[in-house]
């Protein structure tokens, strides 16, 4: 959508965002635009404070106009400030303030309702300036830079990406930048490095629509707009050897980023377990072992939790590179190793990783991507995983058995504990794995066993099951994955 300016008192100019909000700038970019609600969708209300009367404005002809509401005339705006005071809201703390010129400097200023102090927008005065401050639109579909002659910039992101800022000391003050998530995939904001936004390194914007504009104020970054969940975090950038690192998602409690082992664990010298691609992983065991097996590591490591695995493999699903020709939730995302002899032979029943992470898609791959571009092996394959998730042994549990998308979630396990972002993806056609409970269970394991009879392979397969099999020894496709956060 163009944005649609016109100037007045010359030194500043209102203007309709890509939302159509109403939006208030300093033409020389000594101040932050101000975002004004519109409640009318590309249409709004500005009131007099000390008349009854008041003006619709829209866009037309690449411009604001205002109309009276008593007649048909249009008046325009820099009229109207020179004989009263407009009312109007802020769109993100629905305050009311008032906004005049101080004819005494030629000021323009701006007052909350709540405060009898007139604050200047800017110390220029209109004098002799006759330029205005225009958003620039710049549709984005993969990671971009932006620029230190990009302030003012509206960016769409319509594909997963980072955007990455320029250095605080490579800037001027008040330099500002404007990004919106336009789609389901994951936006983040990375400043440069030893740069802050708002204290923290990186940004994500969790729902669609999620729009968030930046200052600089030559120290740091700050939110002066934000709509929509917005999540500032820590990455956390020291992760143990062979762990990455992995987005917060607070829909789930986590709110900082926290270290995922890269591949299965592996019985390491002196029964510790660890994260390598040598070897077979580590299978035979119980819930409760491979819970000890991950906090005899060291402090700060546990067994992955169910909302640790959620966070996970919600971020991956919304990662093209997981898809078959890139295409999210409209084909198949990799499944990895499954199904290799039968569930009664104990040989090749799970195998080591690889060094190489780099492979072309293919059905039966066993790698996937975090929006990060960090790869984690065997999370839908290969051994199915224990999960730490307290209480599951009384668990009211879905039905019925098979495609997650037809279960009946239950007060203890809701959607967001078991099911994908798209409600609607199945194993059948999008190899996301399914849900089974069996009688006795004794074990929660997610990601799909190499055994079949279990659970399909799959990032989102839940599998309630019981790990000692006939024979009273435990199975050989059920091992575990650790985490770590400080």
């Amino acid at each position: 959508m163009s944005l649609f300016l016109v100037s007045f008192l010359s030194s500043f100019s209102f203007s309709l965002d890509t939302d159509k909000n109403l939006v208030l700038s300093d033409s020389n970019g000594d101040s932050p635009s101000i975002i004004l609600r519109n409640e009318k969708g590309g249409e709004g209300t500005i009131k007099k404070v000390n008349e009854t009367n008041s003006f619709d404005f829209f866009s037309q002809d690449g411009a604001i106009n205002l109309k009276s509401k008593s007649d048909d005339n249009y008046i325009s705006i820099d009229n109207v400030l020179s004989n009263v005071t407009l009312f109007f809201k802020k769109i993100q703390d629905k305050k009311s303030y008032g906004l005049r010129l101080n004819k005494e400097n030629d000021i323009l200023e701006i007052k909350d309702s709540r405060n009898e102090d007139w604050k200047a927008i800017s110390t220029e005065t209109s004098s002799g300036v006759s330029s205005s401050f225009p958003w620039k639109i710049q549709v984005k579909n993969s990671d971009f830079n932006v620029s230190k002659e990009e302030s003012g910039t509206y960016y769409v992101a319509k594909k997963t990406l980072t955007a990455h800022l320029p250095s605080i000391s490579e800037i001027p003050p008040n330099f500002i930048i404007s990004l919106k998530r336009k789609s389901f995939y994951d936006v983040y904001i990375v400043p440069a490095e030893g740069d802050l936004i708002e204290g923290k390194n990186k940004v994500k914007f969790k729902n669609i629509g999620a729009h968030l504009t930046l200052i600089s104020d030559g120290a740091s970054w700050h939110e002066f707009y934000k709509n929509g969940n917005i999540y500032y975090y820590e990455v956390s950038g020291d992760c143990p050897e062979n762990y990455v690192s992995v987005p917060p998602n607070p829909e789930y409690g986590i709110v900082d980023s926290f270290c995922v082992a890269k591949y299965e664990m592996k019985k390491g010298a002196n029964g510790v377990a660890i994260s390598q691609y040598q070897g077979v992983p580590w299978v035979r065991m119980t819930q409760e072992s491979a819970k000890a097996a991950c906090e005899n590591i060291g402090e700060g490591y546990h067994l992955i939790t169910n909302a640790e695995w959620m966070t996970v493999v919600r971020n991956m699903e919304l990662v093209e590179e997981n898809w078959e020709n890139g295409e999210v939730g409209l084909s198949r995302m990799n499944r990895g190793r499954w199904s290799i002899g039968n569930c009664s032979s104990h040989s090749g029943r799970v195998i080591a990783a690889e060094k190489e992470d780099t492979h072309p898609w293919s059905i039966d791959r066993r790698t996937h991507y975090l929006s990060t571009g960090d790869v984690i092996w065997d999370m839908a394959g290969n051994a199915g995983e224990f999960v730490d998730w307290p209480g599951f042994l009384n668990f009211d549990f879905p039905t019925p058995n098979g495609e997650i998308k037809d279960t009946t979630p239950t007060e203890d396990l809701p959607k967001k504990s078991y099911f994908p972002i798209q409600e609607q993806l199945t194993n059948h056609d999008n190899s996301i794995g399914n849900y089974k409970v069996t009688a006795n269970h004794n074990s929660v394991i997610r990601g799909g066993s190499s055994c079949p009879n279990f659970s399909a392979p799959g990032l989102f397969s839940l599998s309630f099951h019981n790990v000692i099999n006939s024979w009273n020894t435990y199975y050989p496709y059920d091992g575990f994955r650790c985490a770590y956060s400080k």
